[in-house]
């Protein structure tokens, strides 16, 4: 035998509001949850897309070819006539600068930026800091690649946060990242020259 359901608390008729008012929360409830989750791996999806173009923009040639020339101008302490930024250094830095605008509108998180990029952020901004600094001043436009140094700015304090501040970067630093970048664009160009002898041959 079942027992009574309390007085008012009915399944049919006119004191059933109870029930079907809760059975309508749970399910706007359900819906919502599923909305969101289905937003997040939408934005989990184009998260992944993205890094994925950023990735194979970033091992072009060309890319490479700016890269290297940057690092070894750093090294090699060259500067640009009449102080103007150069050809492949502004590939570097828009390549960063559209990466920024990506992080700026959630396009892409500042945090897996982070776990992607964050020392090539920091480390070409430092080599570039110069060069945008004097593009300011020489066009008259503080605007120029400044979401770029927003991004690698919140990178060194994330960077500290997490390693701590004795992991800071500095120009010993800057100088060791630069000469590993120049031998690793080497053997990179080294083994695309080999390729490509091997399909001539």
């Amino acid at each position: 035998m079942k027992p009574p359901l309390e007085p008012g608390l009915t399944l049919t008729g006119a004191d059933s509001e109870w029930f079907w008012m809760m059975t309508q929360a749970a399910i706007l409830l359900i819906t919502l949850l599923l909305i969101f989750f289905k937003l997040r791996a939408t934005a989990t999806a184009n998260a992944i897309i993205a890094l994925q173009q950023f990735e194979e923009k970033w091992n072009t040639p060309a890319m490479a070819r700016a890269r290297f020339r940057v690092c070894q101008d750093f090294l090699s302490e060259v500067v640009p006539p009449d102080h103007d930024v150069a050809y492949h250094e502004r590939r570097v830095l828009d390549f960063f600068e559209e990466m920024a605008i990506y992080t700026h509108h959630s396009a892409l998180t500042n945090s897996i930026a982070w776990e992607t990029y964050s020392s090539q952020i920091e480390c070409y901004w430092i080599m570039l800091d110069e060069r945008v600094r004097d593009l300011r001043v020489r066009y008259n436009g503080s605007s120029y690649y400044e979401r770029f140094e927003s991004l690698a700015k919140w990178m060194q304090s994330e960077s500290d946060r997490r390693d701590g501040p004795n992991n800071a970067t500095s120009e010993a630093t800057i100088r060791s990242f630069a000469t590993s970048e120049v031998a690793r664009l080497q053997d990179q160009a080294d083994i695309e020259q080999f390729k490509l002898n091997a399909e001539e041959a």
